[in-house]
């Protein structure tokens, strides 16, 4: 996995050296169609990692916009903990009134 983050990073200072590089696409998607492209990576539509195991994600300047990280699944192997969580910790959804809901931000 470090010889993918070294490739990953090479590749980043590359691009980064190129300079301002003008979006190959309108709209929300623009930035992170744009780096893949740059990297070499053809668009797909798959929900696994984008570049050797390692799930990229793009942010305009300045965006007041989240990056969302992963989402709860109520199936699988752990539902169990994120399911005694959520009862613990959610709580009632202003926009869906009879749903349940948890948000965590992480700052970094």
């Amino acid at each position: 996995m470090y010889d993918s983050f070294l490739l990953l990073k090479n590749k980043f200072e590359s691009i980064k050296n190129k300079g301002w590089i003008k979006s190959l696409r309108r709209g929300s998607t623009g930035v992170g169609y744009t780096f893949e492209s740059l990297l070499g990576k053809d668009e797909d539509s798959y929900s696994l990692p984008d570049f050797n195991g390692i799930e990229i994600k793009t942010h305009r300047k300045n965006s007041n916009s989240y990056i969302t990280l992963f989402n709860y699944n109520p199936i699988g192997a752990c539902s169990y903990e994120l399911k005694r969580i959520f009862n613990c910790y959610g709580y009632r959804s202003t926009k869906y009134p009879n749903s349940k809901v948890l948000h965590a931000n992480v700052y970094c």
